[in-house]
């Protein structure tokens, strides 16, 4: 047998040795294309490979090299021209000797062909960088041809043809676009005009030989300039002057004594160019803003008018639009009001149209007669981006017409819905009312209101407004000032007080009345707030009774308690007087305790306990607390702060804990925790069990729930519960009115880890310096010496504690039970009996059944060898020894015994077997 195993023990040694070596040898995984591949030093290797492989690792070395690299994304464009400077020598030839120097990028790495010229030039050099080159013609263009990106300069010589016509020379000819083009050109003789469509900016310079323009060119695909041959300058008669037209479009608005004009004037030159205007303005005219293309204007004060001069930044041979911004202060009563004349100068005609507004407020009338005006339909005929609705339109084509308008004020006509509700106490009622205004004509900026004396104003609200209250007949009128003219809705919300002196008399509604208002419909709801029992008198006048149901969702919504009366009202002025009767108050809790949780860690030392309620108070200063005699308390806590414990003077072992008041919120008044820690000597354990007697503190406020978590050592067990709550297997859930579901027990998670040899107990696992805490003596798993414990006792009177972190190690069991009364204590009694113990009486157990079960089955050789006495006594030494098992474990006993009864079974019968006997079936006496 021993060789087999050797020889199988040395062929798997070489079997692994062979596989290691093939491991080495065999070629590495694939991996990223940037990856260098290991490969091992074998100098007494020999390897041998056909011509095919050779030639397929061959061509497989070029993919490879290629697999697994991102292609670059392609550029957006794959080559641009920055810039062309072109050099024209226009003295003495007609075909113009031109020189154009070209800055090309490209981006793209592939054959790049770039159109740089049209075909209708002669081109004679090309040259990239210095070097010569050459052009292709394709499509019409003279077309570079470029493969590598990068960035050149292309020089090309040509010559271009131009065409005369009148002493005008125009040169033209396709060009590419680029995003900065400059022209040179050279001109023989002086006063030689330069212009061109596409030019920002015309430059003439004169020297000894002639005449420089330079031009800066718009990027375009035609290069197109024009000139005067200089040898015909003199020898023209002089230029026609420029003929030039001016249309206007004037919208003008009336609103008080404010007239607002904006006007677009559009020159047209028809013939020529030019590099100034002039309008001219009345005098009473106030100009406020003059926009158009890049120009500078100046405004000069003439004898009957205003002159204003706009001077473009090049000259203009097409058309230039301005636009003007002006206004006209005119007098109150001023009367019919002739509109002002915006008059172009030195233009061949003038026509335009007039589109006249007013404010809403405002109506407008045409003075007659009026002369040299149409009327025309306002469509189409001004694009001046105004929001003015234009009631009148006319056209003129001569500038001497005269439009007079009359405008006067519109009373505005407004309409008002008023939704009140009357919150009745016993010493004041309050008035919630909305002012629902609409505006049915003309607009209005300010809005009056009449109350009673009497009445307190405690605020007036409303979307951009101002307000104040004045005594006006016998009354109080209160006026709002709006920041904007008010020409649709607007609702303005009143809070007013009135205060009751004697209930004993009726105290009316005060009514609130809208000045100015064509017609008013009011809405009242009566509510009591307190408790107070509100009736209407016999005497009202000029309302209708209601449904709850048939008031405005308004009123309804103002409303906090139910609404007892409802009536409705179309007269500003009504009679609404109410009865008042005061009702007694009962006494109510003041003060509740939501959910109690107490929390317990039991070690050999001392029993700790944190108890955590959460309240909600209204009134109450503190909170009783008795926790029982021989307790120490630890600290206390109030809302997540530090509180300091006052003793109780009414109870012997009592404590109070300062309250605050709890904060209101959507849902009533909101729940805080308060929290003390105590701690207990717990008795000695006693033949290895240890009977806790728990007792929670007693409060002086009902707890609605209440739940208990004990933590017990590792090394007990709970063989039994009593007291006044009931264990409960899972953690328990209880709702919070306004912290959503609450988990009393444990609110929260600790994870328990293992680091080496220590165990601890830590909150966040992400934060290292909540780890190195949590490795503490607290958290990890130990109890307090008694030295510890008395360095932990040490306070001062009048000092706020300090926060204790309560160690929570062990095994937890968690107890539960609803409507902790108050002013009792509660008990909870918890027999733990040590683990070690349980086995060994277990073992005890199973030993002695089986020895209980030998002996009643060989009783009479047992009494043949004994007296039977001695077998009495060895018996009932037995059934003792497996009681106390069955009690100090029951659960654990009893499966022990009956492992040791069928232990004991098993083995009679392997005897009796052995010994050639049948079993036989046991009789009723032997049983018994």
């Amino acid at each position: 047998m021993r060789p087999i195993l050797l020889s199988l023990f040395l062929l798997f040694t070489a079997l692994s040795a062979l596989a290691d070596d093939l491991a080495t040898l065999a070629p590495p995984p694939p991996g990223p294309p940037d990856t260098e591949w290991i490969v091992p030093e074998l100098p007494s290797a020999d390897m041998r490979l056909s011509w095919s492989d050779f030639r397929t690792l061959l061509q497989l070395l070029p993919t490879a090299a290629q697999t697994g690299r991102e292609k670059p994304d392609p550029p957006p464009w794959p080559w641009a021209v920055t810039s062309a400077r072109y050099h024209l020598d226009a003295t003495d030839h007609p075909a113009v000797p031109a020189e154009l120097s070209l800055e090309v990028e490209v981006w793209a790495d592939a054959w790049t062909t770039i159109p740089l010229l049209g075909n209708s030039i002669a081109v004679s050099s090309v040259s990239i960088d210095g070097t010569a080159s050459s052009l292709r013609d394709q499509d019409g263009w003279f077309t570079l041809l470029l493969k590598d990106p990068g960035h050149y300069r292309v020089d090309i010589a040509f010559f271009a043809q131009t065409v005369e016509a009148d002493g005008e020379v125009t040169l033209q000819f396709p060009a590419v676009a680029a995003p900065v083009t400059e022209v040179l050109l050279l001109l023989g003789g002086d006063a030689a005009a330069v212009s061109s469509p596409n030019a920002a900016r015309v430059t003439l310079h004169s020297n000894a030989d002639g005449q420089e323009a330079l031009l800066a060119l718009k990027p375009a695909e035609t290069l197109q300039l024009h000139w005067q041959r200089p040898s015909l300058v003199k020898e023209k008669l002089p230029p026609a002057p420029p003929r030039i037209t001016a249309d206007l479009r004037t919208q003008v608005r009336l609103s008080g004594g404010l007239l607002e004009g904006t006007a677009r004037v559009n020159f047209e030159v028809l013939r020529g160019a030019v590099n100034r205007f002039a309008l001219e303005l009345p005098k009473d005219v106030v100009l406020l803003e003059v926009e158009g293309g890049d120009l500078e204007w100046t405004l000069e004060d003439e004898p009957a008018v205003q002159c204003l001069h706009l001077v473009p930044a090049s000259s203009v041979s097409g058309v230039y639009p301005v636009t003007l911004r002006y206004e006209q202060l005119l007098a109150e009563d001023a009367g019919p009001v002739t509109l002002p004349k915006i008059v172009a100068r030195d233009v061949a005609r003038q026509s335009g149209a007039i589109g006249i507004s007013t404010a809403r407020n405002f109506s407008m009338e045409i003075a007659e007669p009026t002369l040299g005006v149409t009327r025309t339909d306002p469509e189409g005929q001004f694009a001046l981006g105004l929001d003015w609705e234009i009631l009148h339109a006319f056209r003129y084509s001569q500038t001497d017409y005269q439009l007079t308008v009359a405008a006067a004020v519109i009373q505005p006509r407004i309409a008002a819905e008023t939704e009140m509700l009357a919150s009745v106490s016993p010493t004041a009622f309050h008035v919630r009312a909305n002012v629902h205004y609409r505006v049915l004509r003309g607009e209005s900026s300010r809005l009056a209101l009449a109350l009673p004396a009497g009445v307190s104003v405690l605020s007036v609200t409303g979307p951009g407004m101002d307000w104040y209250a004045v005594d006006s007949d016998g009354g109080q009128r209160i006026e709002v000032e709006l920041n904007e003219p008010l020409t649709d809705r607007c609702t303005v919300h009143l809070l007013l007080e009135r205060n009751v002196e004697n209930l004993e008399e009726a105290v009316p509604v005060p009514p609130v009345t809208v000045l100015d208002a064509v017609r008013q419909s009011t809405w009242i709801g009566i509510a009591a707030a307190g408790n107070v029992k509100v009736d209407v008198g016999a005497d009202t006048a000029g309302l209708g009774r209601l449904d709850e149901s048939e008031l405005p969702a308004g009123v309804r919504a103002l409303a906090e308690s139910p609404i007892l009366h409802a009536f409705s009202s179309q007269s500003p002025t009504f009679v609404l007087p109410l009865l008042l009767s005061r009702l007694d108050d009962v006494a109510v809790r003041v003060a509740a305790i939501d959910a109690a949780e107490l929390t317990t860690v039991v070690s050999d030392e001392m029993l700790i306990t944190r108890a955590r309620y959460w309240v909600r108070n209204n009134q109450r200063q503190f909170l009783r607390i008795d926790p029982g005699p021989d307790v120490e308390i630890w600290g206390a806590q109030a809302d997540g702060h530090a509180a300091s414990p006052a003793k109780d003077p009414e109870s012997e072992h009592g404590v109070l804990l300062p309250m605050r008041k709890s904060v209101e919120g959507a849902g009533g008044l909101g729940s805080f925790p308060m929290e003390i820690i105590f701690m207990q000597r717990p008795p000695l354990p006693r033949f290895g069990r240890l009977a806790l007697a728990l007792r929670a503190p007693a409060t002086d406020i009902l707890a609605d729930r209440m739940a208990w978590t004990v933590y017990v050592p590792e090394g007990y067990r709970v063989s039994a519960s009593a007291g006044d709550l009931a264990p409960v297997a899972l953690p328990v859930i209880l709702p919070s009115p306004n912290r959503g579901a609450m988990t009393l027990g444990n609110p929260e998670t600790i994870y328990r880890l293992r680091e080496g040899i220590e165990r601890f107990f830590i909150t966040d696992i992400n934060n290292p310096a909540g780890s190195t805490a949590a490795q503490s003596k607290d958290f990890a798993g130990q109890t307090y010496a008694a030295a510890e414990a008395g360095e932990a006792s040490v306070r001062l009177a009048g000092v706020l504690p300090v926060h204790i972190n309560l160690p929570q190690t062990g095994v937890p069991h968690r107890f539960e039970r609803a409507l902790a009364p108050q002013g009792a204590a509660l008990h909870l009694n918890l027999a733990l009996t040590n683990a070690r113990l349980i086995w060994a009486w277990a073992a005890a157990s199973a030993l002695s059944f089986f020895l209980l079960v030998l002996a009643i089955r060989f009783r009479a050789p047992l009494q043949e060898r004994a007296s039977a006495a001695a077998w009495r006594i060895a018996l009932a030494i037995l059934l003792a020894v497996a009681c106390a098992s069955l009690l100090q474990a029951p659960g654990i006993g009893a499966m022990a015994a009956l492992v040791g009864l069928a232990a004991a079974e098993a083995l009679i019968r392997l005897l009796r077997l052995r010994a050639g006997r049948a079993p036989r079936h046991t009789s009723t006496g032997d049983a018994a």
